[in-house]
């Protein structure tokens, strides 16, 4: 399992650890992240208790930028979340 602490959580500091979380993946597990055969990824978030308590919108923006660089297509990441209700609630859908 790896960690980052944050300096605070804004959109850069999420990016930049993302990517170095990313990176020691990479790192340990001797093989780069890179679209496979379906070329598709999902990601799974959690909205089910709603604002505050949700995946935070700019780990997952982090995540979504740190894939493209490896070569995923934006259309071809997708999320993935239980209810539509609180994926708006927590700003994922207008």
């Amino acid at each position: 399992m790896w960690e980052a602490r944050l300096a605070d959580f804004s959109d850069a500091s999420y990016a930049r650890q993302v990517e170095t979380l990313v990176q020691k993946f990479e790192a340990a597990s001797g093989r780069k992240l890179a679209p496979g055969p379906k070329k598709k990824v999902g990601l799974k978030i959690y909205t089910d208790s709603g604002p505050g308590l949700a995946t935070p919108v700019p780990l997952v923006k982090a995540l979504i930028a740190s894939l493209e660089k490896r070569g995923f297509a934006h259309t071809d990441i997708f999320l993935v979340g239980l209810n539509a209700l609180r994926l708006r609630m927590t700003g994922y859908l207008q």
